[in-house]
């Protein structure tokens, strides 16, 4: 194979080293990439000045704030004062003012067409260059005073010190301050009349000049001056004390961040490839920077670099002096950094771009072993391959050998010989790790069945005894070694002596349990996941994790080193260190603002409480989280009226509250970041949504009243129906019982000791004549209607065949009676069916008793008796017809033989039906009808009497 190309000890110059930070630009979410200013105010709002407008910052949105008066939209030179008010200007010097949510021209600062940048001093006084004047701008009263001051030849030269506006007046080389009263002072300039800006950090005044600076001049208060030489020619666009600590120069090539209490010779610009325009330090300690083309920079520390920014690197060794580390990277380069110095030299340039997956440096044979698509031993200059593929890691036996992990098989090789590899055991397994015991030939390997252990001239056992998939191993530096295991998907694992004495997973503090990589340096344990760098203690037991949020680029991790009490980190985007010692935690508590109420979406005032009608009641909140280190990681909670707190939607920064129930509410909304800390102050707002009309005492008492009113009539009337109810009722079984009763009447009348002693007079004079034959048939008939009879009684109505039946079979006992001198007939209408129609029962029977009784029975001969059933319309008509004696007559007789006392005789069955009839038809609208005809002959004497009855068919 040809060989591949080779740099060998081809020195670099130093590393480019720059401050790690997270980029927010359009992409993001920001408004624009070009942004001029930045302030953060009183309450902790992030506020951007960019060529698209002001925006207001919370850590999640970009709000928005524009004026309908502005001639240009490009705003800067960000300012508050004492009220809480954010002042801005333009390009063209109109002057600007966010209060009440909304942004305000004012108006009494007339433009002068030109961008002079103003101060404000004292947070009361504006102060800016007008015509011929430094203007005074009293904000409280909104009235501007002018200092007269020829300005041709000024321009500003800061921001405001010691309460003064100062101002460069190069004509006499000097920069004058005019203070809120008008008061002046004057501060020599530097005598080559470069002096543009002037700042003062920590009572040391600084002059800087614009255009090719070089130096800076320091004028710290015990008169000793001294200059700051800048790496660069730079041209400089805007000065900035912050923190009275330090002195920031923003260039179009990076930006100069001088710490002032260092007092450096010469500093170097970060960020070379920024057009800078402006730095902030947040409450949290996080640098944000911004730029004209590439929006705003978030830098958490100061603490962490990245060296050699956009080199993807993928492997790391650290030398045992700490002075070198050798690096590959995943285009297949290899070589080595000095720690202190950060110069480095490419050892070796493969030609295929295979990522380096392994390296070993050997020091005292200055050869390097590394394996990218072959395994390769660089010694001398010459490349050399070894015969064993695809080696994953590589750790020192003693000093003539090294342990190998490799697909298919671990091993152990020489390192002064060219031997090939001894296998050690493994053979077709994954190992992924080994690891080597100090002044012990055991070797550990690392596979996806477990921890192997190797001692020369044994087979290979397994560790641990379930299966536990292993990435990576590490033995530390205590003076009893540990050996630490991370797997892929179990978390961490340590081992003394074979036994597991510790386990880490989520559950106890991981970030993920996913790892990747595992590395013991002094009494800490590194290890890598996809997203965090973590370290566990070994005295404190305490774990510290680095993501982010820390300054953590935010690419794949993928190896770590140890060198000089910093770590280094392996990226795609670079090689990040840090001091191992570096803060992880984040001490500062969430703050949660309210920044809007609204009922049924509509803006109301954010005082508290409110009160709501009933049919206002969709109510939002809407708040933010400052907790800008964090980024995101801040979980949010709310409750009502001190119920549980439930969690908020972490994708918006709004509560919504629908269809709320007439009531009390207070609603509390707090913060927790991914520490753990709660925000100190909760937001709380208060209203009430009102009871509708018919839920107020003022409804509900008289309500009341009149249900109590409603409810006692209803009573009464309901008393009063069931007493008539209970009257109808009553009057009901008094007609039911009378009806019974009548029923029982009828019975007696069929019953009656007169037709029972006729009956038997007549069987015994059967039996005395010896005619058994005749007292057996009329035995049998009366039997048979006795029974008929009481088994009608207790039916209300009857069929017409059974009443047929029963008046049959006592005319024929009467006939039987009577000797053969009477004769009757039953005449029944063809359309009738006798089995369909029904009647009363025991209704017609006593009027044909009647006529036997009354009118038959007095004559002597030729007696005879007609019963016809006729269809009438809607009825049926039932005559009864005798040719007796008539009534006039009869009741004569009876009255004779009553013994002539004038008493009235009448018929106990005939009064029985009557009163019947009359309890038939109580109720109903269609009547039986009774007519009785009394007949006579063409003489006018009686000739019988005929009794018709009308029964509405049922």
């Amino acid at each position: 194979m040809p060989l591949l190309v080779l740099l060998l000890l081809l020195n670099v110059p130093g590393l480019a080293q720059d401050v790690s930070y997270q980029a927010f630009g359009k992409a993001q979410g920001m408004p624009s990439n070009t942004v001029y200013d930045l302030l953060q105010d009183q309450r902790g709002f992030i506020w951007l000045a960019t060529d698209k407008g002001l925006f207001r910052y919370d850590g999640v949105h970009f709000r928005p704030y524009n004026n309908s008066q502005q001639n240009d939209k490009a705003l800067s030179n960000l300012m508050e004062d004492a009220g809480g008010r954010v002042w801005c200007q333009n390009f063209t010097g109109q002057f600007f003012y966010w209060q009440a949510d909304s942004l305000h021209l004012c108006e009494q600062l007339k433009p002068t067409g030109m961008y002079c940048p103003a101060a404000i001093v004292g947070g009361t006084t504006l102060m800016s260059l007008g015509s011929n004047a430094i203007r005074r701008f009293n904000i409280t009263h909104f009235r501007t005073t002018d200092t007269p001051q020829p300005t041709g030849h000024l321009r500003p030269s800061s921001q405001v010190n010691g309460g003064y506006y100062y101002v460069m007046d190069a004509q006499a080389n000097r920069i004058v301050g005019v203070s809120a009263t008008g008061a002046k002072v004057s501060i020599a300039a530097t005598p080559d009349k470069q002096t543009f800006y002037h700042a003062v950090v920590n009572e040391t005044l600084f002059l800087i000049p614009k255009n090719d600076a070089t130096l800076i001049t320091a004028r710290p208060a015990n008169g000793r001056t001294y200059t700051i030489r800048l790496a660069r020619k730079s041209l400089i666009q805007h000065v900035k004390a912050i923190d009275d600590q330090y002195l920031c120069l923003f260039t179009s090539a990076g930006f100069y961040l001088i710490d002032v209490r260092q007092k450096p010779r010469l500093v170097a610009p970060r960020l070379v490839d920024k057009n800078c325009t402006s730095l902030i330090r947040d409450r949290e300690g996080n640098f944000w920077l911004s730029t004209t083309n590439d929006g705003l920079l978030l830098i958490p520390s100061l603490s962490v670099d990245v060296v050699s920014a956009g080199k993807p690197f993928s492997r790391l060794q650290a030398q045992p002096d700490e002075r070198t580390l050798v690096y590959g990277t995943s285009d297949g380069e290899v070589g080595m950094i000095a720690t202190n110095s950060l110069t480095s030299r490419i050892l070796y340039k493969g030609a295929t771009n295979a990522e380096v997956l392994s390296l070993f440096y050997d020091k005292p044979r200055s050869q390097l072993l590394f394996c990218s698509d072959q395994f390769y031993r660089l010694n001398n200059g010459q490349v050399q391959k070894v015969d064993i593929m695809s080696v994953k890691d590589m750790k020192a036996i003693d000093g003539q050998s090294i342990a190998l992990a490799a697909t298919g098989t671990s091993g152990r090789y020489r390192l002064d010989a060219h031997d090939p590899v001894v296998q050690i055991g493994n053979y077709g397994e994954r190992v992924r790790a080994v690891a080597v015991l100090p002044g012990s030939p055991t070797i550990y390997t690392a596979t996806p069945t477990g921890l192997w252990r190797h001692v020369p001239g044994q087979p290979g056992t397994l560790v641990n005894a379930q299966s536990l998939p292993l990435t990576d191993l590490t033995v530390t530096q205590t003076p009893t070694p540990m050996l630490f295991a991370a797997s892929p998907t179990q978390g961490l694992f340590a081992f003394q002596n074979d036994r597991q004495i510790l386990h880490l997973t989520k559950d106890n503090g991981l970030a993920d349990n996913s790892l990747y990589r595992v590395k013991a340096y002094k009494n800490q344990v590194w290890w890598l996941t996809e997203k965090a760098v973590q370290c566990y203690d070994l005295t404190t037991k305490q774990i510290r994790t680095y993501d982010k949020t820390d300054g953590l680029p935010d690419a794949d991790l993928k190896d770590l080193a140890f060198a000089r009490d910093t770590a280094y980190i392996a990226t795609r985007a670079g090689l990040v260190r840090f001091p191992v010692q570096l803060p992880a935690t984040n001490p500062h508590r969430p703050q949660v603002l309210l920044t809007g109420l609204f009922q049924d979406h509509a803006a109301v005032p954010m005082t508290s409480p409110h009160t709501f009608r009933y049919d206002q009641n969709t109510i939002d909140i809407r708040y933010s989280v400052l907790s800008f280190r964090s980024q995101g990681a801040v979980q949010v909670y709310y409750r009502i009226n001190r119920q549980a707190w439930l969690r908020a939607d972490q994708t918006q920064r709004l509560l919504s509250l629908p269809s709320l129930a007439p009531d009390d509410y207070t609603v509390q909304i707090k913060a927790i970041n991914e520490d753990g800390l709660v925000s100190a102050v909760s937001v709380v707002v208060r209203f009430t949504i009102e009871r509708p009309f018919w839920l107020q005492y003022w409804f509900l008492i008289p309500l009341g009243l009149f249900s109590l009113l409603g409810t006692y009539l209803l009573y009464r009337n309901r008393l009063r129906r069931q007493q008539r109810e209970t009257t109808l009722l009553t009057e009901k079984n008094r007609l039911e019982q009378e009806l019974q009763q009548s029923r029982l009447t009828a019975i007696k009348s069929q019953m009656n000791p007169h037709f029972l002693f006729n009956a038997l007079n007549t069987i015994q004079s059967y039996i005395y004549l010896n005619e058994k034959k005749q007292a057996s048939s009329y035995l049998v008939k009366f039997s048979e209607l006795t029974r008929l009879i009481l088994d009608m009684s207790s039916d209300d109505t009857v069929a017409l065949a059974q009443e047929l039946k029963a008046i049959g079979l006592y005319l024929e006992l009467e006939q039987m009676r009577f000797e053969d001198t009477l004769t009757y007939q039953l005449v029944v209408d063809t359309s009738l069916d006798p089995d369909q129609v029904h009647i009363p029962s025991m209704l017609i029977q006593p009027y044909v008793e009647n006529a036997i009784k009354h009118g038959l029975m007095h004559k002597k001969t030729d007696r005879h008796l007609l019963v016809n059933f006729e269809r009438g319309p809607g009825y049926l008509q039932v005559v009864i017809d005798d040719n007796g004696i008539g009534r006039i007559r009869s009741t004569e007789i009876n009255q004779h033989r009553a013994g002539g006392g004038g008493r009235r005789h009448e018929s106990f069955a005939s009064a029985a039906n009557q009163k019947r009839l009359a309890l038939l038809n109580n109720g109903h609208n269609a009547q039986i009808g009774l007519e009785i005809i009394d007949k006579t002959d063409a003489t006018g004497y009686s000739s019988g009497t005929q009794v018709v009855i009308r029964i509405p068919l049922l």
